[in-house]
């Protein structure tokens, strides 16, 4: 049937990249993703008060950055946070994939649903819900900043 032929010369995944129009969209793309970026960048040594007028090259306000040593506690305290909050959530998200896919038990699909929630719920959902559930329940106030959870 000449319906179902193949293509005698298939185009494969390195002969896209030829295509000039590709290449044009993908150099577009890239550049309205990174020109801002390297805009702050280039801004944030400019001498002036404000952004807009270029005065000069300076680094005064990184001196300033890396001297202050209230600054430099919280850059080291969040660094401390984000490291070990990487291990161990690493750690833990590598046994639970371990037990989901080795393991059956009662309450798998369940659990498998619940852990697609944060992909499928936005996070201004999750947020109302969560206040108006705190609200409901009467969460103890007045206590430290990780406990205080009431609305």
């Amino acid at each position: 049937m000449s319906l179902f032929k193949r293509n005698p010369d298939p185009m494969g995944p390195l002969d896209y990249s030829r295509r000039l129009s590709l290449r044009i969209t993908v150099a577009v793309t890239l550049f309205f993703l990174y020109a801002p970026i390297i805009g702050l960048i280039a801004f944030s040594f400019n001498d002036s008060r404000r952004n807009v007028v270029w005065r000069g090259f300076t680094t005064d306000y990184y001196v300033k950055l890396f001297n202050n040593d209230a600054l430099m506690l919280a850059f080291a305290n969040s660094l401390t946070i984000a490291v070990f909050t990487t291990i161990f959530s690493t750690v833990l998200g590598a046994l639970t994939a371990y037990v989901l896919w080795r393991y059956r038990f009662p309450g798998k699909a369940i659990y498998e649903g619940g852990m697609a929630l944060p992909i499928v719920i936005p996070e201004i959902c999750m947020g109302v819900a969560m206040m108006v559930f705190f609200a409901r329940i009467g969460w103890p106030s007045g206590m430290m900043w990780p406990f205080n959870l009431s609305a």
